[in-house]
């Protein structure tokens, strides 16, 4: 509160704070923060390309989960031919990405990580470290192989998320079913 950052969750019926609402008060609350520390910063432009990079990244992964499942769903295999168009773009972002980080500051790479971060959480409810990733990419590769999959972990760990989170890229319009 010193630092002008106010935290009031509401719980809901249940006594429990639901994540969005987490990553909504607390999340907005810090960038809010972080923006306007930045407003008058050296570092703003870089910050605000790195950002554009690692969303470039995501997207690149993003279109990869896109392009399997697309395959899938269209009755057809996933040829090696679109992954490795994939994995190509996917690996010029990611090395864009680096390369823009190595002339950056430290401070200036986790703000543009955080920035991307926050985005992401809010867009899909998940933070996409390299283990959620790792995770994301287990699903879609059974879900291409039509192979079932168990989750298996501690409560809270974004189990369903990441579940849903596939579901969604399979069919937006339909409810996933979580067992």
């Amino acid at each position: 509160e010193s630092d002008g950052i106010t935290f009031n969750p509401t719980l809901n019926g249940e006594g429990e704070l639901r994540n969005s609402d987490l990553v909504n008060a607390l999340g907005g609350a810090l960038c809010g923060t972080l923006l306007e520390r930045t407003k008058n910063d050296p570092e703003r432009e870089t910050v605000a390309e790195l950002a554009t990079s690692y969303n470039n990244v995501f997207s690149a992964r993003l279109n990869l989960w896109h392009g399997m499942l697309g395959a899938t769903r269209d009755g057809r295999p996933f040829t090696d031919a679109e992954l490795t168009h994939y994995q190509e773009r996917l690996n010029a972002a990611d090395e864009a990405a680096h390369e823009q980080a190595s002339g950056a500051s430290q401070e200036a790479v986790l703000r543009a990580q955080a920035a991307v971060d926050h985005k992401t959480l809010a867009e899909h409810g998940l933070l996409f470290d390299d283990q959620m990733v790792q995770v994301v990419d287990r699903l879609v590769g059974n879900l291409l192989d039509g192979k079932p999959t168990l989750l298996v972990g501690d409560k809270g760990i974004a189990k369903t998320q990441a579940a849903k989170f596939v579901a969604g890229l399979w069919d937006a319009e339909k409810e996933p079913i979580i067992i």
